[in-house]
């Protein structure tokens, strides 16, 4: 949950006690009112801090998610169905990428990193050795959080190429170089060719 004094400092801290409180019952009673149309949850509040329940079965990407990731990195061969899943909810991205609250970078960058690693692993394991197509979709799904993971695009490149997709593979290659040279502000040093050979 959170304290009192927590949802002060966020989001009321230039409030006086009496405004903070108002705001805080307005807000809350707002809040419980689009989570009965959203299920069997609840917010409530007990010894200072505020809770929230999920007292049904309502989905929760993110907790999906993060329960996904617990379970796939203690395993070596990973179960067709959580893998699926998987991919399916890291293909959105980054966590709440509009929202930019100092609050949230924390769960934020969490995510990002703990998604990053399994998708790397299972992106690198025998288990998907010469599924190129699987390997393509892992590597699209770190892009999405790292746009600039050069393993990722040489994974992709290559998985291009073996499936004799040349002209995919130049573009994902261009659009890479592009990015690079945006966000860094230089040239990428490598050539289409050099780029797929480096080991």
């Amino acid at each position: 949950g959170i304290s009192n004094i927590k949802l002060k400092e966020l989001l009321w801290y230039d409030k006086s006690e009496e405004s903070f409180s108002n705001n805080r019952s307005v807000n809350i009673r707002k809040i419980r009112l689009l989570l009965e149309e959203v299920g069997d949850t609840e917010i409530s509040s007990a010894n200072g801090y505020w809770y929230f329940l999920n007292k049904g079965h309502v989905y929760n990407d993110y907790i999906i998610a993060n329960q996904l990731i617990q379970k796939m990195g203690a395993l070596d061969v990973v179960p067709k169905e959580d893998l699926e899943k998987l991919l399916n909810l890291a293909s959105f991205g980054q966590l709440l990428p509009n929202i930019q609250f100092d609050w949230a970078d924390s769960f934020k960058a969490a995510y990002s990193d703990s998604m990053i690693d399994l998708l790397s692993r299972l992106r690198d394991s025998k288990q998907f050795v010469g599924n190129d197509t699987l390997r393509i979709q892992i590597s699209n799904c770190i892009l999405r959080f790292d746009s600039l993971d050069e393993e990722s695009v040489r994974v992709k490149c290559r998985a291009l190429v073996d499936l004799k997709r040349m002209g995919m593979a130049y573009t994902a290659f261009d659009q890479f170089t592009k990015e690079y040279k945006l966000i860094l502000n230089e040239d990428f040093k490598y050539s289409f060719e050099q780029f797929i050979s480096e080991v």
